[in-house]
């Protein structure tokens, strides 16, 4: 790597830029206002200077590296080659094909399996071309045609935005030595005009539509769209898109901004704008064949009936010509889908209790429910009411923009079409005051089963894993849009060493082999309620899953059975919600067989924490519930934003275990005190925990990100010690605070450097923390960021690490840690980088917690091992030596290492 960035670094940056022409060092845009849309005017410059990372243009000099004379004759002879070895691989094809048709002559076949060349063109890059024309640059030279372009964008672009006075200065320096030029942009904006009245023209009923939208918007608290706003084409464009949507979604089928005109009177005295909007008729042919407009009156559109196409031949048994009696299988109106011969009416929802009006029971059929299936074979493939579920384009419902957007999104969602394709068709409307439209869903399956091989690094709290899978998938197994998914893998993790001393072979990367199956059965609806018995807008699912994961490493061998039973159902677009079946969301058993050596290191410490956290357990969780919020796809009404403009998340889980079999406790026998269930100490306890996250964009290379955590857990009735070891908290880590490594920090300020039978993993009851990071570009690939991390974690109950969680304790006791990021981005996932430096440990004593106390000497830190450590008859010197032997490093610095961002 050095070699390579010392031959960059030397090469001449503007070796291949020709002669006369000069290299773009910097081009750059100033402005004398504070404006929104700065970046989109840099955006606007069309002479860029070459990429840059770490403020070097490394792909410029990538590119000159590298002889492109030389690098064609290489092209050459390796195309050369490629066509020698071409010519004898089809003289051994040939061959082959020969044999092969001699083989099916005698055992009597009409056809055989020809062996054929794939490749016959050359297409793989030589190292060199990669690096040359994948990763490196060629140079950006100045373009005065490209310059004096750029100069008229930028007072176009202004125009757009209301500035018609725009002063322009744009200079171009020029260094002949180097052989490089600078241009600078410096703007002065003026005054921006501004719409001061709105007027409006043309149609009558939607004059009346854009008030009472206008109204709405107002009685919400927001400003008027348009009104004292800048003159922004931008703007304006939005503003009638909006408008028209909104009547589309007021069932105005069709409505398009391109009804409504702009007319703008302006005033350059009082720098205002009169706005004229025009609102225009709805036209349409005269008939068919007819160029003649005519004007159509708008009007509600109402949806008369709903059709489901499942266009296919695959669930027909023989031949489909003789099923269908035809001899052209495409549909007659729309070919490129077969035909259905067989029909049915699905009828069967019953009116909901706010439906039951003017007599009606709920044994009535909800009529706006009502849909038709087209269909081959002797059943539709898919249940009826599946379909009718994912369908919000309601009989006798009123048209709506938003509800066929759905519609096509929840059948997506289904994963069993390959194909779907709405055709909105009006009929006659002549008995009706609205127009009336069909529906038909055109639907194509997709394939029903599928075997797939997955194999794939991991990172999990910055420790590296390898694993592999078998995976099959069987959609709509019982035809109800189920998803069946079954799955053997296995592999090699990295985990956090217990004891420093411990047997484990660290040699090797990977200390823990995982290998073990898993089911998982996805229903449509809350299972084993029917699938309606929710609000379709819902989609509610069942996730019945169960899994066996059996983990040996040298110290333990540990088994763990799991079987969960989840609902999860939407809340608008913005909310989920995950509920587990009452009494059983989840059991899990966890079997875990120690080595003696290992065994006896717990003996030693006689840690009940960790005795707990290395012991057999189960786990019957009688509730489950959790809850995820996110803005990213909410859409706000004009003038409205979310909270500082940020994307927005918030998780939160609880967990309760045990509870139900407490009850039952006076059937059951007991062990040291704990109450069993078939002959098995269970766990009781109740957790919750919180995660929210904030991302905001700064400019178009940056942003900033903030994280909070909270989390509690309380042991109690049948469990008097701590969590069990996988609902625990821990901190540290590539994706907590990277100060420390993974479960090491904590818990509290207990004070690890002076116990020297501390253990490496750490974990507690409770936990806090926040992050906030700051992300910013280097490039098209990598990418840089600053981070600080504070948090901790506790015990609930005291043991002799005086790591109990209080209140009065938690500031003192937060750690905290500032560091660097580098991330590589490969577009499918991201590679990163962080280093990470405590900056406060609240397990040192006073006057030694923070990095730049007793900095160079840290005295403090090392008579607090001294007084630790001394043994009688020692001499200064002999016990300061024993300090420095126990004592680790402090303040050192850890690198992490992960796959995706951390929060």
């Amino acid at each position: 790597m050095m070699c390579i960035s010392m031959c960059l670094a030397s090469c001449n940056i503007t070796k291949n830029v020709p002669e006369g022409y000069f290299l773009m060092n910097s081009n750059k845009i100033t402005v004398d206002q504070k404006i929104s849309f700065k970046d989109d005017l840099t955006d606007i410059l069309k002479l860029k200077p070459n990429q840059r990372i770490l403020g070097m243009s490394l792909k410029l000099r990538a590119y000159n590296l590298i002889d492109s004379t030389k690098l064609s004759e290489k092209r050459l002879k390796a195309n050369e080659k490629f066509k020698q070895n071409l010519v004898r691989k089809r003289l051994r094809y040939a061959k082959i094909n020969n044999r092969r048709i001699e083989k099916a002559k005698r055992k009597g076949k009409e056809f055989y399996t020809e062996k054929i060349i794939k490749d016959s063109i050359n297409d793989d890059l030589l190292f060199r071309e990669r690096v040359k024309y994948k990763f490196g640059e060629d140079p950006k030279v100045f373009d005065s045609i490209s310059f004096n372009k750029t100069n008229e964008q930028i007072y176009n672009y202004l125009r757009k935005r209301g500035y018609y006075n725009p002063k322009l200065n744009s200079s171009v320096i020029f260094d002949s030595l180097k052989r490089k030029v600078d241009i600078l942009y410096e703007l002065n904006l003026g005054k921006v005009f501004t719409i001061d009245s709105v007027v409006y023209s043309g149609d009558f009923l939607m004059i009346r539509n854009h008030g009472a939208y206008i109204k709405e918007i107002i009685d919400q608290g927001d400003p008027h769209p348009l009104l004292d706003l800048p003159f922004d084409i931008d703007l304006l464009d939005k503003h009638r898109e909006d408008f028209a949507k909104d009547m589309r979604d007021h069932s105005y089928y069709k409505y398009s901004s391109s009804s409504i005109e702009y007319l703008a009177d302006t005033s350059y005295k009082r720098m205002g704008v009169i706005l004229n909007m025009k609102f225009n008729k709805q036209l349409e042919p005269f008939n068919e064949n007819s160029d003649s407009l005519v004007v159509r009156p708008y009007r509600y559109t109402e949806i008369n009936k709903v059709f489901f196409h499942l266009s296919d031949t695959i669930h027909v048994e023989g031949n489909f010509e003789d099923y269908c009696e035809c001899l052209d299988f495409e549909n007659k109106d729309y070919r490129q889908y077969f035909l259905t011969k067989e029909s049915l009416r699905f009828a069967e929802r019953k009116l909901s209790r706010s439906e039951r009006k003017n007599g009606l029971t709920r044994n009535n059929i909800d009529s706006s429910r009502i849909i038709y299936v087209n269909y081959n074979g002797e059943r539709p493939w898919i249940k009826p009411d599946i379909l009718e579920l994912n369908n919000y384009l309601e009989q006798n419902e009123s048209y709506k923009d938003e509800y066929a957007a759905r519609s096509i999104k929840g059948l997506s969602q289904l994963g069993l079409f390959s194909s779907i394709k709405p055709i909105f068709k009006e009929v006659d409307h002549s008995l009706s005051k609205n127009y009336l439209m069909d529906v038909h869903y055109f639907l194509t399956p997709s394939k029903k089963q599928s075997i797939a091989f997955d194999n794939r690094f991991t990172t999990s709290l910055g420790l590296l894993g390898a694993n592999a899978s078998v995976n099959y998938v069987n959609k709509n197994i019982f035809r109800g849009a189920e998803k069946l998914s079954i799955s053997l893998g296995g592999g090699f993790e990295t985990q956090t060493l217990v004891f420093n001393d411990n047997d484990e072979n660290t040699k090797f990367p990977f200390n823990t082999i995982e290998f073990g199956p898993s089911i998982k059965l996805e229903l449509i609806g809350l299972a084993p309620f029917p699938p309606a018995s929710l609000s379709k807008r819902h989609r509610a699912r069942t996730l019945i899953s169960t899994g066996y994961n059996f983990e040996i490493r040298d110290i333990f061998d540990r088994q763990v059975f799991q079987l969960n039973y989840l609902w999860k159902f939407f809340v608008q677009k913005t909310q989920i919600f995950q509920l587990g079946l009452p009494g059983a969301s989840v059991i899990k058993l966890v079997n875990i067989n120690k080595s003696s050596s290992f065994q006896n290191q717990l003996d030693l410490l006689n840690d009940v924490f960790l005795n707990n956290a290395y012991s057999n357990q189960f786990i019957w969780q009688d509730a489950k519930a959790t809850f995820e919020y996110s803005n990213a796809n909410r859409k706000y009404r004009p003038g409205r934003k979310s909270f500082l403009g940020a994307t927005i998340s918030y998780n939160a889980s609880f967990d309760a275990a045990g509870n139900l079999l407490y009850g039952l406790r006076n059937t059951q026998d007991t062990l040291n005190g704990q109450y069993q269930f078939l002959n098995l100490t269970y766990a009781q306890f109740v957790r919750l925990d919180n995660r929210y996250v904030l991302a905001k964009k700064i400019n178009s290379s940056s942003t900033i990100h903030f994280k909070a955590e909270a989390g509690a857990g309380i042991p109690y009735g049948n469990t008097n010690t701590s969590l069990p070891y996988d609902y625990s908290f821990y901190a540290g880590g590539s994706n907590d605070n990277r100060g420390w490594r993974a479960r090491s920090l904590g818990p509290g300020a207990y004070k690890y450097h002076l116990d020297t039978n501390r253990t490496l993993t750490q974990i507690g009851d409770v936990r806090i923390g926040t992050s906030i990071e700051y992300r910013f570009s280097l490039g098209s690939i990598l990418k840089g960021a600053f981070f600080t991390d504070i948090g901790n974690i506790w015990t609930v109950n005291e043991d002799s690490r005086e790591a109990q969680f209080k209140i009065q304790n938690v500031f003192k006791e937060m750690a905290i840690a500032s560091g660097i990021g580098l991330r590589i981005d490969l577009e499918y996932f991201i590679v990163r980088l962080d280093l990470g430096f405590p900056i406060y440990n609240p397990a040192y004593s006073k006057g030694a917690r923070w990095t730049f106390q007793d900095f160079g000497n840290r005295e403090t830190y090392i008579q607090e091992g001294i007084d630790r450590f001394i043994l009688p008859g020692d001499t200064p010197e002999s016990a300061r030596d024993r300090a420095l032997y126990y004592l680790p490093r402090p303040f050192w610095p850890t690198l992490h290492f992960g796959i995706g961002y951390p929060f």
